[in-house]
């Protein structure tokens, strides 16, 4: 069996949001693969591999990917990993006419704005206020976040993305 996360597992085992005997049963041979943004240099042979099988799959001539669209895929910061990957690849090839996929038929979806690189100072402001906001709310309720999302009137995933966008732990 093969398992794949993007969460810290051990740490999860000792916050007590991952059951111990499941950790240990998956934990046999871990792999651990860095993010695709920092695999830039193998995002043309994957790419063109999964083109390769969508072909196949899609019983179309073979496809290839346009010099311009693979620049575009190698900027892109793939915050979805390959599967992301696998998806803008896939929507070109079913959506494409021609044989070479441009850059201009992947439709990459547009990044979201940054925590780091605010687009004003109303967005500087927000993000900090949202932070200082998610911070009180943990401390107010004992750092129980099922607890504090629903003091903040939002759903659990919400504000587990915030938390992750703020990136506080």
């Amino acid at each position: 069996m093969i398992a794949a996360t993007n969460r810290d597992l051990p740490k999860a085992v000792k916050a007590g949001t991952f059951r111990e005997d499941l950790f240990f049963r998956l934990n046999v041979i871990p792999i651990t693969l860095p993010p695709l943004r920092e695999r830039r240099r193998d995002i043309g042979r994957l790419a063109e591999f999964i083109v390769t099988r969508l072909s196949a799959e899609l019983k179309r001539p073979e496809l290839s990917l346009g010099a311009g669209a693979l620049k575009v895929l190698e900027e892109h910061d793939w915050p979805g990993n390959v599967r992301e990957l696998e998806n803008v690849l896939e929507r070109a090839a079913v959506l494409s006419s021609g044989a070479e996929t441009q850059a201009e038929e992947l439709a990459l979806p547009v990044p979201p704005v940054s925590v780091h690189s605010p687009s004003s100072p109303y967005q500087a402001q927000l993000d900090a206020a949202e932070k200082a906001l998610l911070v009180q709310a943990l401390r107010d309720h004992g750092g129980d976040k099922k607890v504090a999302a629903r003091a903040m009137g939002v759903a659990l995933s919400t504000f587990y993305g915030r938390l992750k966008r703020h990136q506080i732990s």
